[in-house]
């Protein structure tokens, strides 16, 4: 198990890792006996908390930024679909749900090619086509909470996982063709 121990006699963060077994065996189970005892710290000088679940270390203001972030496209999104600065693509189906869209919250197999910060709705009439925004790869390497987002909402294990369309998946704003 992992304890910290906010130190204000010295002005630091310690974190202890210790076998759980030790203490129970050693201090009947009691982490602050261990504290003062085994590791000689004055309660009165310190804060503590344990076991720690998760450790976050260099953690910066953008650690905090919202987890429940919704991506919006901007005028240069749009600007970037309608010059279609992307020019490889992959073709791939993608299920989405918009009630705006569709005029129900049920899942909708579509057929798009997904470029870099935009996806085209594959179409052999003449009805407008869906369009998928989304921000582009170097956009989610520059954003934590985008990068983030993907990787909790997709099965990429790392920033060089991320494909246009696992983006897509995780930041995806739907449009008619018409609206842009």
């Amino acid at each position: 198990m992992k304890i910290a121990v906010l130190d204000f006699n010295c002005n630091s963060v310690d974190i202890i890792t210790v076998d759980e077994a030790f203490i129970e065996e050693k201090y009947n189970g009691e982490i602050e006996d261990f504290l003062t005892e085994h590791c000689q710290y004055n309660l009165d000088m310190i804060q503590w908390m344990g076991p720690i679940a998760e450790l976050s270390l260099d953690m910066t203001e953008q650690s905090f930024e919202a987890s429940d972030f919704v991506w919006t496209p901007t005028e240069q999104h749009i600007e970037h679909f309608k010059t279609k600065k992307s020019d490889c693509s992959q073709i791939l189906e993608i299920l989405l749900v918009d009630e705006r869209i569709f005029g129900n919250d049920e899942e909708h197999l579509v057929v798009m090619d997904f470029y870099d910060g935009y996806a085209i709705e594959r179409r052999y009439d003449n009805h407008p086509r869906l369009i998928l925004l989304y921000p582009t790869t170097e956009e989610a390497k520059r954003w934590s909470c985008v990068e983030e987002k993907v990787l909790s909402y997709t099965s990429c294990k790392t920033e060089e996982d991320i494909t246009p369309y696992d983006i897509a998946l995780a930041h995806g704003v739907l449009y008619w063709e018409t609206e842009l």
